[in-house]
């Protein structure tokens, strides 16, 4: 388990992404869940996982863009973790739909 916790840290600190911006970014996700279409619980695990991931760096991103545009905003607190969450919350039932509607499109396309 602690291999896990410290593979898990690495990659955080590789994508430059704070602990407290991943949780800003699930938690967004976590309120977006009911409007995700249904799937199974291994590819819900991985479709919550990794538009946690990209939530938290673009939220990480589009922070410093907001904080180097608009200096004032800085003093507004954690901008990156409300654009975080708030990517969260209309990012996991997009991907949720692409990974729902990518495996027939692909066969579809295949045949």
């Amino acid at each position: 388990m602690s291999a896990l916790v410290g593979t898990m840290g690495a990659l955080l600190a590789k994508l430059d992404i704070s602990a407290s911006l991943l949780v800003l970014a699930a938690c967004g996700c976590y309120i977006g869940l009911p409007f995700a279409r249904p799937m199974g619980a291994g590819r819900a695990v991985l479709v919550f996982a990794g538009s946690s991931l990209i939530c938290a760096k673009a939220g990480a991103v589009l922070g410093a863009a907001v904080v180097i545009h608009w200096p004032a905003m800085a003093a507004a607190g954690d901008i990156a973790g409300l654009i975080a969450t708030g990517l969260g919350l209309m990012f996991h039932p997009l991907l949720s739909g692409l990974a729902q509607a990518l495996p027939s499109y692909l066969s579809r396309r295949a045949a």
